[in-house]
């Protein structure tokens, strides 16, 4: 792993780095591209990218319901006043809690949701290990872990099912898979304390985990009718630099603002791959931002994605 993974600048240089991305786009982001009668689910839509991705989804015709911890009527009324739709609203879900997950199963069931569109979003870049109330470690729970069992459970419970159109699952990933260490299945999920040195080597691991589960549900939920889509959006201007010491978070402020793009451009291919009609009966279509490419090798490998 080479050290451009092992602190706060590192990772804002690599951003940088990976904004420039060269090959022909898949595709434009059209006004015609909408979702009248269609449902979507957002994880993360608290803020950031998450949040202009569910403000965009409900524009363009869509009810959305957007997941988070912080789940509040002031939210929902600031995602219904910047997408000019009531069809959206809020769920509270805490991520790193497997019981929180089943909550908001249990909420969905009972509002009788059918969806059309998952979008896992959320992710976390801690400081260092912390560990979760089933006693799993946290960074690997939200990262990884929760879209597994959110969308385990959607299936089971048919809250996501092919109807006259094709569903699509849209998961957020990272170009930082690439880097990651060879992954081994055994000891993945199992509680282990860590740095913050180590922590951008871990979410490079958990994105190839991601990866590798999307590439698996892709070739399971074809026959299904339900596409798996994943995209890496590049560098956003977020708040990533909550985390960074105190000192260097004016100098990470100023690159951000600088180099990295704003969430409402920055969301742009993921809502591509949410809306765009083009992509009708293919699945598995991997985006770094708006350029088609073939993950990792590893992520594709199918021995991999059954284990």
């Amino acid at each position: 792993m080479s050290n451009e993974h092992d602190n706060a600048f590192a990772a804002t240089w690599m951003g940088i780095k990976n904004t420039f991305v060269r090959g022909p786009a898949i595709g434009e982001l059209s006004e015609a591209m909408r979702g009248e009668g269609r449902v979507a689910l957002v994880t993360g839509a608290s803020s950031g990218l998450g949040f202009a991705i569910a403000v965009e989804l409900a524009r363009r015709g869509m009810r959305v319901i957007g997941a988070a911890r912080t789940a509040t009527p002031a939210l929902t009324e600031r995602l219904r006043a910047a997408s000019g739709s009531d069809a959206i609203d809020m769920l509270p879900v805490d991520l790193a809690d497997l019981d929180s997950i089943d909550a908001l199963l249990d909420a969905l069931s009972e509002r009788k949701l059918v969806l059309d569109l998952l979008v896992c979003n959320a992710a976390i870049v801690p400081t260092g290990d912390a560990r979760t109330a089933q006693g799993l470690e946290q960074m690997f729970v939200v990262n990884y872990l929760a879209n597994h069992v959110l969308l385990r459970g959607l299936l089971e419970r048919e809250l996501l099912a092919a109807r006259e159109r094709q569903p699509r699952v849209v998961f957020v990933a990272s170009e930082a898979h690439r880097g990651a260490k060879p992954m081994s299945i055994d000891p993945l999920g199992e509680y282990e304390a860590f740095s913050i040195g180590e922590v951008l080597e871990r979410y490079g691991t958990y994105k190839l985990a991601l990866l590798t589960l999307v590439s698996e549900l892709a070739r399971r939920l074809e026959p299904r009718g339900i596409a798996v889509h994943s995209t890496c959006p590049g560098a956003v201007d977020s708040n990533l630099a909550r985390e960074a010491p105190r000192w260097s978070k004016p100098l990470l402020r100023v690159a951000f603002r600088l180099f990295f793009r704003a969430p409402a451009e920055a969301a742009k291919p993921t809502l591509y791959l949410c809306l765009a009609p083009h992509l009708e009966g293919r699945t598995g279509v991997y985006l770094h931002q708006w350029v088609e490419k073939d993950p990792d090798a590893r992520t594709l490998d199918p021995a991999l994605g059954r284990a």
